[in-house]
């Protein structure tokens, strides 16, 4: 399973701003330990990997795609 983090999208932005206050998710980008933002391409290179030949004997795991933050 890949679990994404907080993730700029339309959605990562309506979410933050009714649960963190702000007006945009960029605000929270300085917090993130990477400082950065995941990006779809993050967990769209995530998923790519899982399904490749390099990935096929990954079984049974919760995959964050996260860059640590949240």
């Amino acid at each position: 399973m890949v679990a994404p983090g907080l993730v700029e999208t339309e959605m990562g932005e309506a979410l933050v701003r009714f649960t963190q206050g702000v007006e945009s998710i960029r605000e929270l980008e300085s917090r993130q330990p990477f400082g950065t933002l995941c990006q779809p391409e993050d967990i769209a290179n995530a998923v790519r990997f899982l399904v490749s030949d390099d990935g096929r004997y990954i079984t049974n795991q919760r995959i964050a795609v996260n860059g640590g933050g949240f």
